[in-house]
């Protein structure tokens, strides 16, 4: 049988929880680290979509400059005296071996039109088209509501029609495209037009020196510009 010794009971404070205020002083620096460690990690998240959208932009914007300047460097450009034969012949016309360049609207919005004779066409699985091409660089509209650079390849001479949807697009969603044309002289040009900027004295190809392109690309409202220059490997009697 139990006995009571008549002592009061004495309660261990150490075995006792936390008070109301202990606990909402621990809930505050609880919220506040989480606050700090979401702000952190929002920043990080946001520095790295920066950063893949800024090599998105640089890998878009540098394949479609290399591939306007390999056809540049595969351009065709006949001799004088291949121009001189196509200009006697009836209905044989010389201007398809011509650089023609110029600005034109679409979609309210002004865009440079690239034209010139070239080798090289694109290349579909193992074949590849043989004989001199029209390549003509322009823009589009897309169902975006923004632009599309587009590359166009008719063979010279050909009368077959070929459908524009199928153009293959170097870039999509741009909306600037600008071709500044510099002669042997330094003067620029926004249009390239073969009769008005070739020699009186000269009956062959009509080329400028210097061609300085621009390539304005956009992404969830963000618009980032490039540039490049391209020197021709050939240069027709205005750039001589």
């Amino acid at each position: 049988m139990l006995k009571h010794s008549g002592m009061p009971l004495q309660v261990n404070r150490t075995e006792c929880g936390f008070t109301l205020m202990e606990l909402m002083v621990a809930l505050v620096i609880f919220s506040f680290v989480m606050v700090m460690l979401f702000s952190s990690f929002n920043a990080f998240v946001s520095t790295g979509q920066s950063i893949a959208q800024g090599v998105d932009y640089n890998e878009r914007a540098r394949d479609a400059f290399r591939r306007i300047q390999d056809d540049l460097t595969d351009m065709y450009v006949p001799e004088s005296g291949i121009i001189r034969a196509l200009n006697s012949v009836d209905d044989q016309d010389a201007d398809p071996f011509q650089m023609t360049g110029s600005e034109s609207s679409v979609g309210g919005k002004t865009f440079s039109t690239l034209g010139f004779a070239c080798l090289s066409g694109l290349q579909t699985g193992r074949s590849r088209p043989s004989g001199v091409v029209r390549v003509i660089y322009y823009v589009r509209k897309n169902n975006r509501e923004l632009f599309d650079l587009c590359r166009a390849e008719r063979p010279v001479g050909s009368d077959r029609d070929t459908d524009p949807c199928l153009d293959p697009v170097l870039a999509d969603n741009i909306t600037g495209f600008t071709i500044d044309f510099i002669d042997a002289k330094r003067n620029e040009y926004r249009d390239w037009d073969a009769d008005k900027n070739k020699n009186k004295e000269s009956d062959g190809v009509s080329l400028p020196c210097v061609l300085n392109i621009g390539l304005t690309l956009k992404s969830e409202n963000k618009e980032k510009v490039y540039e490049t220059a391209v020197v021709l490997p050939v240069q027709g009697p205005a750039g001589e």
